[in-house]
């Protein structure tokens, strides 16, 4: 047998709605922080297109080096032994180049996004602190803490690491946080 009583939906909404103002921020400032991470991915983005661009043109100029390679030993300028070692050495490191392409296109891509997404949750639960769209609570709750609790009619959520942070900062003193114009 159970020896929980029940809880009104009401009830646990109101409890789950203090967490979720214990980790909300106000759009003030959410607003601010999704403008300068959308600036720090457009320095990102730039940065890398740079860089990008570096990596291309080195393998255009060892493609050519190869090219030119490849006429010398066809003339009879070089002998083989030598065309050969220096062959593989231009092939090793045109390889190499186009894997440091690769890499980096896929560790450019979505290195703020945790970030953006976080800052998102915020959000949304600063806007469903005051919201009676019972479902989107319900979808916030595994995002923002791990194991839920309801015992005596009390719930209880331990709350993710950024979120937890972000409680206990906003615990300390809210009204000291200062976001730049």
């Amino acid at each position: 047998k159970c020896t929980q009583g029940y809880i009104q939906e009401k009830d646990l909404v109101n409890q789950i709605k203090e967490k979720l103002i214990s980790i909300s921020l106000p759009d003030k400032y959410t607003d601010w922080m999704l403008r300068k991470v959308e600036e720090w991915q457009k320095d990102k983005t730039r940065d890398f297109n740079f860089s990008l661009e570096d990596v291309k043109t080195k393998i255009t100029e060892t493609q050519n080096k190869i090219d030119k390679l490849v006429s010398a030993y066809i003339d009879g300028d070089i002998p083989k032994e030598s065309y050969l070692i220096k062959k593989e050495e231009l092939l090793k490191q045109k390889l190499n180049l186009n894997q440091e392409k690769d890499g980096s296109k896929k560790n450019t891509k979505n290195q703020l996004e945790p970030l953006k997404q976080w800052i998102l949750d915020t959000k949304k639960a600063n806007f469903l602190a005051s919201s009676d769209d019972y479902h989107q609570i319900r979808e916030i709750v595994p995002k923002i803490g791990t194991n839920p609790r309801l015992s005596d009619k009390s719930f209880s959520l331990p709350l993710r690491p950024p979120f937890q942070f972000l409680a206990v900062a906003l615990g300390a003193r809210a009204d000291t946080i200062a976001v730049p114009p």
